[in-house]
């Protein structure tokens, strides 16, 4: 068995915790719950998640293609069909998130 460093695997899941926490003040939450506005406050958080998300992917993208000039795939800190997939993961989840902000302003969501 894999010899686990527990000082890291901590830091994993507060880093993984503090991205599960609400970005906006929980009085907005509370006031948007008396507005009615819930959904619109929910979307509001996700939009922070999916655009970081997206800001990160795209860093990571331009890291691993300076990388790759030159290198073999070997190399690579990611495979070609890895980062493939975070791409359509990104893709994805920006696609459905516009159709579900545009659900929300359409009043079917």
């Amino acid at each position: 068995m894999a010899n686990i460093n527990h000082r890291t695997l901590k830091q994993s899941r507060a880093i993984f915790l503090e991205f599960e926490r609400n970005i906006l003040d929980e009085k907005i939450h509370a006031a948007a719950k008396n507005a009615g506005l819930t959904a619109i406050v929910e979307y509001l958080e996700d939009a922070s998640k999916i655009i970081g998300g997206l800001g990160t992917l795209c860093k990571l993208a331009r890291n691993h293609q300076d990388i790759a000039s030159g290198a073999s795939e070997e190399d690579l800190l990611l495979s070609l069909a890895t980062m493939e997939y975070l791409f359509s993961l990104g893709e994805v989840a920006a696609r459905r998130f516009i159709f579900e902000i545009e659900s929300v302003a359409d009043g079917k969501g």
